[in-house]
């Protein structure tokens, strides 16, 4: 725990820095159709050190919007690994253009599964084409730039699958409850930090880029100052604040 940027925050402005939009539990028929049951997996693996993960942490400044950047950065992570090029996409062509047609309200509401869906269907374009506002506009393109061919859903509470797609897949989005967060500094969070680990209180989204035998690495949206230079760490095979609830990953 330190004072932080946050530390002047009331309970309710750092409570509008959680959209996540839940929408129940995902079930097995959704499937892991590109996830072997792969036996011997590594004890451990970092997507950063393979290059994946850009190495600048964003901040969402005073929008909420946790979903957009956690469904950019798993796109990113998946045109590097699949093509070799990492581009910065962004953010903000969701935020503006992912819009409630798709379920999204931009600074206020979404999930990283819509803007897949949008992704889908009209693409996004990156960081330097479309710039980031800190707020929700006018959508000033659609249709272009990198489009995927949809998404894959693990099911929820089965941490070995989301164990697999982290080991072979590439970073994966999650859905979690944040509210503890707030002064994290370094270390393991566990479900005794205070963090839930119910689909009622899943509000944030952010993406795992990393494990090792304790603990998921995941990849925040507060800038590179806060916690572990903008990273988290939760305890693993405890679904530690509902980390293993909402967890998918997009398919080029």
């Amino acid at each position: 725990m330190e004072i932080n940027e946050f530390a002047d925050m009331t309970d309710g402005e750092y409570n509008a820095l959680f959209t996540f939009q839940p929408i129940g539990s995902f079930k097995d028929e959704y499937g892991l159709k590109n996830v072997a049951n792969v036996r011997n997996l590594p004890t451990s693996v970092d997507w950063r050190k393979k290059g994946a993960v850009s190495e600048l942490v964003r901040s969402t400044g005073g929008c909420g919007a946790s979903w957009a950047f956690s469904a950019t950065a798993a796109v990113e992570a998946q045109l590097y690994i699949k093509k070799g090029n990492l581009t910065l996409l962004s953010p903000q062509d969701l935020i503006d253009c992912a819009n409630a047609t798709f379920g999204n309200h931009g600074c206020y509401e979404g999930s990283a599964i819509n803007a897949f869906n949008y992704i889908r269907r009209f693409g996004i374009v990156s960081e330097k084409q479309y710039g980031y506002e800190a707020r929700q506009g006018a959508c000033r393109q659609r249709g272009v730039g990198v489009r995927i061919s949809g998404f894959t859903k693990i099911p929820s509470y089965d941490e070995q699958s989301l164990l697999i797609a982290a080991a072979t897949i590439g970073p994966v989005s999650v859905a979690i409850d944040a509210s503890s967060l707030k002064f994290y500094r370094s270390g393991i969070i566990d479900n005794y930090s205070g963090c839930r680990s119910e689909f009622r209180y899943l509000n944030f989204e952010a993406i795992i880029v990393a494990y090792d035998a304790d603990s998921w690495t995941l990849k925040n949206c507060w800038g590179p100052y806060w916690g572990e230079n903008g990273y988290f760490r939760l305890q693993r095979n405890t679904n530690t604040c509902g980390v293993a609830l909402r967890a998918a990953y997009p398919v080029l």
